[in-house]
């Protein structure tokens, strides 16, 4: 997979998440909404908001290398 090859596999995650979500919750949602959050406050655009803010989603799509190495592995905590 290439580089190229990200956002579309991004969106059609993001998709996925939003229809799960808006299933399970049997509410609304939005796309890309900016809420205040923190103290003191900023503003952060989060992925997919309930209409009422009462729930919002950051996704987060990892995708295999070429050479069987998952993202996540590379990280050291």
């Amino acid at each position: 997979m290439a580089n190229c090859d990200n956002p579309k596999t991004g969106r059609d995650f993001e998709s996925l998440v939003y229809d799960l979500i808006r299933k399970y919750y049997n509410k609304e949602f939005t796309y890309q909404k900016a809420i205040p959050i923190g103290e003191p406050q900023k503003v952060h655009c989060f992925d997919i908001v309930s209409k009422d803010e009462s729930i919002v989603v950051e996704c987060k799509c990892h995708t295999w290398t070429a050479t069987a190495i998952c993202p996540a592995q590379r990280c050291r905590f």
